[in-house]
């Protein structure tokens, strides 16, 4: 691509994007699921400049956000522990980023951008929807994407592996096929959907289920009802179709953990309102091991016969200190981006030097993030994510609204299965995290909008006489 018309369109793109900027944040969200698709097949030639299309939006929206509009920065007043986290993290992983031992500021500054680039969504969700109907609004139609991609997942599946559908994005010269599922015997394809690789469509799997079944539970229209619980179908069997071990057992723990926690002190109460959604998803799982039994029956096999399957519940929580045991470790770190995936491509491409100290290599993101910041960054970055994971639990505990709790309970288990998870080296995850991270800021205020005297007044004028006992 011509680097004239590449330029003249980031700059039409960046001022289109400050337009709105929460038709821009919107926008970034949808860009996130189809980015994929975007370089697999339409520009693959341009993938590495697709990658930061949504990067580039979300630069539109935090100028216009935070610096035309002068939004107020009141969001953290509540909780300035997290101000002082996200600063301190950001101060050691910009030092980081021009670590000698890393000899390229480029990869530096992309390890930076992993890091850090999504971040404000978290202070800027406390503004996106004004209402609970807009939150929800917005969720609906999100969650209705599900069904072209989860449709195409059951297309990649039964499609052979040298289809054009199943491929990652192109990689230097080469362009790599999804991975087969089994061996045993007719081989398929470990599906990737409109996403460039394998752990940004699992990202995306959990985060729907995370945000259909509160959805399921809310007062929808009887067409959206169905319509999200034929999602919901799609979500069980592309999961089994990646064949991803971690992607059942995300979506097994947030939907126990939904079904454990979300029922409240009043069990009697919380079972009955569960019950709707219990033979909802009884009849989903049913389903799904009907048309999806080949994935199933795959997955198992995979499943079982992985020798590392048990190593992996655990290995990324014990990894790090492992590292930190061995003598010859760098306890000052090898420099920001220097184990990332994206940060090897930053320096190939742009044909940087070879690092002066190479980084051991390293699967899990907690033993990356401890190579690339250090003991001291490793610590800080890791307890801003427990206090965060604290301040979602007040939140849920806090809040009234139910649609709003479940979703509260739900960003609270993400964050608890992303403790030790993908964020930094997986940008699907990233955007989603910082994303839900702002429900700390936004659920609190619609709920106190729901509650307000004068969302009372304007319930009790639409109810029927017989409704109205105990509206005040």
């Amino acid at each position: 691509m011509d680097i004239s018309v590449a330029l003249f369109g980031a700059i039409f793109l960046l001022a289109l994007s400050v337009i709105n900027w929460r038709a821009s944040v919107k926008a970034a969200l949808v860009l996130v699921m189809v980015e994929g698709a975007i370089r697999k097949w339409l520009f693959p030639q341009a993938s590495d400049l697709v990658y930061f299309l949504k990067d580039l939006v979300l630069l539109g929206a935090y100028l216009r956000y935070f610096i035309l509009e002068q939004s107020s920065h009141s969001a953290t007043a509540k909780h300035p522990e997290l101000k002082i986290f996200l600063w301190i993290s950001a101060a050691i992983i910009f030092i980081q980023a021009f670590n000698l031992r890393l000899n390229s500021s480029a990869v530096g500054l992309f390890g930076f951008k992993a890091y850090l680039w999504y971040v404000p969504l978290c202070f800027m969700a406390k503004d996106l929807f004004p209402t609970i109907d807009e939150l929800q609004k917005f969720l609906k139609w999100y969650l209705l994407l599900i069904i072209p991609i989860g449709f195409l997942g059951i297309v990649q599946f039964f499609s052979p592996a040298d289809s054009f559908l199943n491929t990652y994005v192109s990689t230097g010269e080469t362009q790599s096929t999804a991975m087969l599922v089994s061996e045993s015997r007719q081989s398929r394809v470990r599906i990737t959907g409109t996403f460039s690789y394998i752990s940004g469509f699992t990202t995306y799997l959990f985060v729907c289920v995370s945000l259909l079944l509160p959805m399921l539970m809310s007062s929808l229209d009887k067409i959206w009802f169905w319509v999200l619980s034929g999602a919901l179908i799609l979500v069980i069997g592309n999961s089994f179709m990646t064949g991803s071990r971690s992607a059942v057992l995300t979506g097994l723990v947030l939907i126990a953990g939904f079904f454990i926690f979300g029922q409240g002190v009043k069990k009697g109460k919380g079972r009955a309102v569960f019950l709707p959604l219990t033979l909802t998803l009884i009849a989903s799982i049913f389903i799904s091991a009907i048309w999806f039994d080949e994935a199933i029956a795959m997955f198992w096999e995979r499943a079982t016969t992985t020798e590392d399957t048990n190593e992996r519940l655990y290995i990324a929580y014990v990894e790090p200190f492992l590292y930190l045991a061995d003598k010859e470790f760098e306890v000052e770190g090898y420099g920001t981006g220097a184990t990332h995936p994206g940060g090897i491509g930053v320096r190939t491409r742009l044909n940087e030097p070879e690092p002066k100290v190479e980084a051991p290599p390293a699967e899990g993101e907690p033993v990356r993030v401890l190579l690339e910041l250090g003991v001291f960054g490793f610590a800080v970055w890791y307890l801003m994510k427990l206090y965060l994971i604290w301040l979602l639990w007040g939140v849920w505990r806090g809040l009234q609204t139910q649609l709003l709790k479940h979703l509260a309970l739900m960003a609270l288990l993400v964050h608890l299965v992303q403790l030790a998870g993908q964020v930094v080296t997986n940008h699907t995850s990233s955007v989603y995290y910082w994303f839900l991270t702002g429900f700390i800021f936004l659920l609190p205020k619609l709920d106190a909008l729901a509650l307000s005297p004068k969302s009372l007044t304007e319930v009790a004028v639409k109810l029927p006489p017989h409704k109205l006992v105990g509206v005040k």
